[in-house]
């Protein structure tokens, strides 16, 4: 029950993008109008003329297209920054993949050849009590990450202070 009415939330949340960029490609392109429609509709100019520019890409590639919820807003955005939109999200359906993280690694994949791993897990977390943040990871993550930017403040905060 949970799952599916969390599917169809991510669902309407995307097609709310889809149909701001659909209204806003429809808006007369002069950008003064553009800017007074974000304003008309409370919403950020920028993030209009991003829906738009996702919006125009992809049926600019095949004018039937209509999302079918399989995918979030922002793995349309990362899907209309490649050369073939339609042919990406295919793809990317093909491979079961409808995550951001997942969608971003296939694309830089196949689009540069560069493989990217997933990200480590790092939470932070309030501890009230102390009044600070505690770092929580993952033992294996550790050696994924380059320290050289930090390792010596660090080491520095560890063996004074931060004890």
């Amino acid at each position: 029950m949970y799952v599916s009415a969390g599917e169809e939330a991510v669902q309407i949340r995307g097609y709310g993008s889809w149909i701001l960029g659909m209204l806003a490609s429809e808006v007369e392109p002069k950008r003064g109008e553009l800017k007074e429609f974000a304003k008309d509709i409370h919403a950020s100019y920028a993030m209009v003329r991003v829906y738009k520019h996702v919006y125009e890409k992809i049926v600019g590639a095949d004018p039937d297209f209509v999302p079918d919820g399989f995918f979030p807003f922002e793995v349309l955005k990362m899907a209309a920054s490649t050369e073939d939109p339609i042919k990406t999200l295919e793809e990317l359906k093909d491979k079961g993949i409808a995550t951001i993280p997942g969608a971003y690694r296939e694309i830089k994949t196949s689009t540069t050849g560069i493989e990217v791993p997933k990200k480590p897990s790092v939470v932070l977390k309030w501890d009230e009590e102390k009044k600070k943040w505690k770092l929580k990871m993952n033992p294996d993550d550790l050696p994924k990450i380059d320290w050289s930017d930090v390792s010596e403040q660090l080491i520095d905060y560890l063996t004074s202070a931060g004890k």
